[in-house]
């Protein structure tokens, strides 16, 4: 029945609907107004954290950069001190000596130009730039950093970058230039950086906007000028391209946002400068991120929150919430991708650099790991096998294991490890440690060839991260040159290695300059009563006027291939000496020089000292080759007896030092031998002795001639006569002195006593 009440209660539920629809219709705009306000406002937050990680990421590639480049510019100045210090007409043959610098310096030759455009380099080529826009910069005062095709002598062509420097003698003026010719590979492989999963990527670019170097991920070539294609994009770039001419001129950093190919990319850019003497060069480096790599990212994190909304309109609180936890895992995905290893799926470098920075002012121990021979692995079981045991590492060391560790994969198989608060005293167990963790996984592949080696280095809260990385580094190869598991940091050894590089750089330099000196050391005739012979001895004299000592340089020549050249210089000399004093009208006896094993084992070795001795018109009589007895082997025998058949007159050295083998005697290879002090120093030990009487004995015997050496006391030297020793050198008679004490010393007659002024 229809009434008053009824409809008053329809009326009523009508409203009730009609509020509740328009409550749920109120609610529903707001949450989607909601929405899309939070969503614009998660994209800008988004953008913002992608561009601030972009610019990090692009300021630490080009520090690398710029440390690579200045370098360069370094070294090309040194080469230019060095042509400088000698005549013009010796520059080529400088310039071509530094071809042998190629590894060290990672360049493919160098090259001198004139003011006329027209020079040479190091691969012995004669260049002709003088219509090139490398001669023009230069020539105005400036560095030029350029990219060209450049074909090698082999007739390869291949992408290069050229870096040149101006020159000067005394003026304003450039007299020409030097330059160096580099592949484009070394600046691409430091500008591949790897961060935002690969997805970024980094060029250089000249003031004019041309593209020099590019990451392989770059949209942008070589050669490519960025103006040129910017304007091939939308129109709104042209704001971009007046902001980013204005900060390549004034040499600023800043950023921005283009479109090229309807691809939008957010970017950086910052300056890197290099100078030399009074020229300098700017160039930029681009970083770009493309804007669908962050938005692909956003829209799969934002396809659950649109379904979510849907389903629950009336819980509000739930749904920001949830939104807001929404944009806590968007900061999480961009720092995954910045500093996460792609391989191992642990924090990477760029995350251990961070967390150090955090950790370090506790100081503590840095450790650096090596898997030696870990590219067996590869080869035998296959690169996806290698990939796995190091995800199986990276987990491992990311682990607690009682440890307040960080750790990170660096490159390839090197680890990284930091434990903040501990002593150096627990490096060793914690090396020991991580050892049989490491092994442990790498027996389950039976890979037992591979073994970890450590290298460890204390952080007091001082050091940068890479300055600490490479002291650990270096403590690392000392431990694999001396097959060790692990070694810590010795600073001596590092100061000892710096002084092995600068004496190498100036091997050469001295030996141009007649800063080794050929000294002698006389030999006493024990039946003449005089001074029949003589040793010549090599010395070096440093910049500082002091004799720096063989045993500190004659181990470092031999270790890199220098000793040949060292023993035909010495070799040269005596024989020019023996000439000057023939000419002079000095009495003249036989001095002696030593041949190493390393210049034994050069394969026209006779012919090259055949070759000197010719050249200078030296009396071959007057200049003796001595070997040592341990150089005797098998494959020196044959280049004994070629000596011998080209009539020099050769000695054994040092018989007696070591393990002495009595069928090394040989008459048909040597003429004398010298007993070592080892053997002199036998003397007044009768059993001893015996053994001394009785293999001089044995060698007169055979013909050859006895020289003792070492002797230094009265009781050696009446002995030895007694012995029937022929020569006595040592310092009981004379030390080794110079040439010019040992030309006075030949004028004096026969009566030993006289000499002595010189001992």
């Amino acid at each position: 029945m229809f009434s008053i009440k009824n409809l008053y209660d329809r009326k009523e539920k009508s409203i009730y609907r009609l509020t509740n629809i328009t409550f749920i219709v109120c609610l529903t705009v707001m949450l989607i107004f909601g929405s899309v306000f939070l969503t614009d406002q998660l994209r800008r937050d988004i953008g913002e954290e992608s561009f601030y990680t972009l610019r990090t990421v692009a300021a630490e590639s080009s520090k690398a950069i710029t440390e690579m480049l200045q370098s360069r510019v370094d070294y090309l100045n040194s080469v230019w001190l060095l042509l400088r210090e000698g005549p013009e007409d010796s520059w080529k043959e400088r310039i071509q000596k530094q071809q042998s610098r190629r590894d060290l310096y990672n360049f493919e030759w160098i090259g001198y130009i004139d003011a006329a455009g027209r020079g040479w380099n190091s691969i012995g080529l004669d260049v002709d730039l003088s219509n090139s826009s490398l001669f023009r910069e230069n020539m105005s005062n400036s560095i030029c950093l350029i990219e060209m095709p450049v074909q090698s002598p082999d007739g390869c062509q291949w992408d290069g970058i050229i870096l040149g420097i101006p020159v000067y003698e005394d003026g304003n003026a450039p007299t020409g230039f030097l330059y160096q010719v580099f592949s484009a590979k070394s600046i691409a492989a430091l500008l591949d950086t790897g961060a935002f999963d690969g997805q970024a990527s980094f060029c250089l670019m000249d003031q004019e906007g041309n593209i020099v170097a590019a990451s392989e991920r770059s949209m942008f070539s070589m050669g490519e000028n960025i103006f040129a294609r910017l304007q091939e994009g939308n129109t709104d770039n042209q704001a971009f391209a007046d902001q980013l001419a204005e900060a390549l001129r004034s040499s600023q950093a800043g950023g921005g946002y283009y479109t090229i190919l309807g691809e939008g990319r957010f970017s950086y850019y910052l300056p890197i400068s290099l100078r030399s003497h009074g020229s300098q060069i700017a160039i930029s480096m681009l970083s770009t991120l493309p804007e669908k790599n962050v938005e692909m990212r956003i829209d799969n994190l934002f396809a659950p929150v649109l379904l979510l909304l849907v389903l629950v309109l009336s819980y509000v609180t739930v749904l920001i919430f949830f939104l807001l936890r929404m944009q806590r895992r968007q900061k999480q995905e961009l720092e995954r991708l910045a500093y996460q290893d792609p391989l191992t799926g642990e924090a990477n470098y760029e995350a251990f650099k961070r967390e150090f920075k955090r950790l370090q002012g506790r100081g503590g121990i840095l450790i650096v790991c090596d898997i030696v021979e870990f590219k067996l692995i590869n080869r035998y079981f296959g690169a996806r096998k290698g990939d796995e045991v190091l995800r199986e590492l990276g987990k491992l060391f990311a682990e607690k294991d009682g440890y307040n560790k960080i750790a990170a994969r660096v490159s390839d198989d090197q680890f990284i490890f930091f434990f903040p608060g501990m002593a150096v005293e627990e490096a060793e167990t914690v090396c020991i440690k991580l050892k049989g963790q490491i092994q442990e996984k790498l027996r389950k592949i039976y890979a037992n060839q591979s073994n970890p080696v450590f290298g460890y280095c204390v952080a007091d809260g001082g050091e940068t991260i890479e300055h600490l990385r490479g002291r650990a580094m270096f403590a690392k190869n000392l431990a694999k040159q001396e097959r060790a598991l692990y070694h810590a940091y010795d600073e001596q050894a590092a100061i000892e290695l710096t002084d092995t590089v600068l004496l190498l750089d100036e091997f050469d330099r001295t030996l141009e300059k007649s800063g080794i000196e050929v000294w002698y050391q006389p030999k006493y005739d024990v039946h003449r009563k005089c001074v029949n012979g003589a040793e010549a001895l090599v010395r070096w004299r440093g910049k500082d006027g002091r004799i720096i000592s063989p045993g500190r340089f004659i181990p470092i020549l031999e270790e890199r291939g220098k000793i040949e050249q060292l023993d035909e210089y010495v070799f040269e000399k005596a024989c020019l000496q023996q000439k000057q004093w023939q000419e002079d009208g000095l009495r003249i006896v036989p001095v002696s020089v030593n041949i190493s094993r390393g210049s034994l084992l050069v394969p026209d070795i006779v012919h090259r000292y055949r070759q000197i001795l010719e050249g200078v018109g030296t009396d071959q009589g007057y200049v003796y080759l001595e070997i040592t007895e341990e150089s005797v082997q098998m494959d020196v025998v044959k280049i004994i007896k070629a000596f011998r058949q080209e009539g020099f007159h050769m000695l054994m050295d040092d018989f007696g030092r070591g393990n002495s083998n009595l069928a090394n005697l040989r008459s048909d290879l040597f003429h004398g031998v010298k007993f070592d002090k080892t053997l002199i120093d036998l003397i007044n030990s009768d059993v001893e002795e015996t053994v001394l009487r009785s293999t001089m004995e044995m060698v007169r015997s055979m013909g050859m001639q006895i020289t003792a050496e070492g002797v230094e006391r009265q009781e050696q030297v009446d002995s030895l006569e007694k012995l029937g020793c022929d020569e006595i050198q040592g310092f009981f008679y004379y030390r080794p002195i110079e040439a010019e004490a040992f030309a006075r010393l030949l004028g004096f007659g026969p009566s030993a006593k006289a000499h002595n002024e010189y001992t």
